[in-house]
């Protein structure tokens, strides 16, 4: 019989990160084949993954831009709505380019898996590209909410948390890159793992 019982690291992960399966925070409890571990129909499926990945990411920003914009236009300082001033509005405008052109890198990925086209370079960068910049747009979306925005009352804090659990979830920003280099440059002239 398993124990299933939580470290204290592994509970208070646990609680923090709701997007992640039971066997990242017990891997113990995973069996492991290196021969079997990515046969080659999966490698192929990884991108598409990431792509998902990043639509994920994007949604919780978007949905947080969304309720953050509704929320300037009504809160009122110095007798005018805050989105009157530019250090509210542009990073709002910010926020929106970046989420857009995050995901048509995802969209691309999705085209180019359809089209049975190789996207491991651009899959690299979604994954590595799109949970900081989406964890950066939550992060200011707080801000403008003020200390309200970190309470637990608005859900902003925990999109957060979960943003950044992405950002370790399948692969590290760095190993990422690598495969980008590798990509870019070709084995030889690529870091050493």
């Amino acid at each position: 019989m398993l124990d299933f019982s939580f470290t204290p690291e592994q509970e208070r992960l646990r609680q923090t990160l709701r997007a992640f399966a039971l066997r990242e925070l017990l891997p113990h409890y995973t069996r492991w084949d290196r021969e079997r571990a990515y046969p080659k129909e999966q490698v192929k499926k990884i991108c598409v993954n990431r792509a998902f990945i990043g639509l994920k990411c994007l949604g919780a920003a978007q949905q947080t831009l969304d309720e953050t914009i509704t929320y300037v236009k009504t809160r009122e300082q110095f007798g005018k709505p805050i989105s009157r001033f530019q250090g509210v509005a542009f990073p709002l405008a910010e926020a929106a380019t970046l989420i857009e052109a995050a995901r048509w890198l995802c969209y691309k990925i999705l085209w180019k898996r359809e089209r049975g086209e190789p996207c491991t370079a651009e899959g690299a960068m979604v994954k590595w590209w799109v949970p900081k910049i989406s964890a950066e747009i939550i992060h200011e979306c707080l801000l403008l909410h003020g200390h309200y925005g970190y309470t637990q009352e608005l859900p902003i804090e925990q999109r957060l948390r979960d943003v950044i659990g992405w950002q370790i979830g399948d692969g590290t920003p760095q190993i990422q890159k690598l495969i980008i280099s590798r990509h870019l440059l070709g084995r030889d002239f690529a870091p050493e793992t």
